[in-house]
C-alpha cells in the first residue's frame, strides 16, 4: 500500500517541471555559466605558488573561517581547492535565491492573481 502523503509526488513534480521548464533551465544555465566563468578566472588569479600561499593564509584566518568555514584542503594547494572553498558559499546563496524565486512565484503570485 502506498503512503497517501507522497502518492502523487511524481505527478506534482512532472506538473511543475512541465510548467516551469524554461525558468528552471535559465536559472541552471546561469548558475553553471557563473561557476564556469569563475573557475576560469581562478587559475589566472591563483596560478602561482606565492598567490596560492597568500590566499590559503587568508582563508585560514578567523574572519574567513567564520565567513566560508574551515579550509580543510591539504598541501599541495591547487586553484581548484581555493575555488571550492570560496565559491561554495556564493553558489549556495544563488541557489537559495532561486528557491525563493520559485516559492514566491508558485505560491504568492497565484494567490494574488486569484488562481489559488
Amino acid at each position: 500500500m502506498r503512503n497517501s502523503q507522497v502518492s502523487q509526488s511524481g505527478y506534482l513534480t512532472r506538473f511543475y517541471l512541465r510548467r516551469d521548464w524554461l525558468p528552471i533551465g535559465l536559472w541552471l544555465l546561469g548558475i553553471v555559466g557563473l561557476m564556469g566563468a569563475a573557475a576560469g578566472k581562478f587559475d589566472g588569479i591563483y596560478g602561482t605558488q606565492s598567490a596560492l600561499a597568500s590566499i590559503v593564509t587568508t582563508l585560514k584566518s578567523p574572519a574567513m573561517v567564520s565567513l566560508f568555514g574551515p579550509f580543510i584542503a591539504k598541501a599541495p594547494y591547487t586553484p581548484a581547492a581555493v575555488y571550492a572553498a570560496e565559491m561554495m558559499v556564493f553558489m549556495g546563496l544563488i541557489v537559495a535565491m532561486m528557491a525563493i524565486y520559485f516559492a514566491v512565484r508558485n505560491t504568492r503570485t497565484e494567490e494574488d492573481n486569484g488562481i489559488l
